[in-house]
């Protein structure tokens, strides 16, 4: 999702799911910062968008739980559990 749209998702789920989990697994850039409110960027063969999900998570509304960053078959991916509260 374009970064936009993706604020935008967060801010739908977080209104409307009421006292919930959202659970992401998602590729990152090897070299995009998890600080502050670090905008989208594009970046892979595929073109796919890191994007600041810690940030526009609790810009939604949503408490996190849970982050932590692990390498997958050499990809760098961020696991993140947030609270989705009524």
């Amino acid at each position: 999702l374009a970064p936009k749209s993706l604020r935008q998702v967060a801010e739908k789920i977080a209104e409307r799911a009421g006292d919930s989990l959202l659970l992401l697994v998602e590729p990152l850039a090897d070299n995009y910062p998890l600080v502050g409110s670090e905008p989208s960027r594009v970046h892979g063969p595929e073109m796919s968008y890191s994007h600041n999900y810690p940030y526009l998570l609790q810009r939604a509304g949503m408490q996190l739980l849970f982050q932590q960053e692990r390498r997958l078959m050499d990809h760098r991916m961020l696991v993140l559990l947030a609270n989705i509260p009524s």
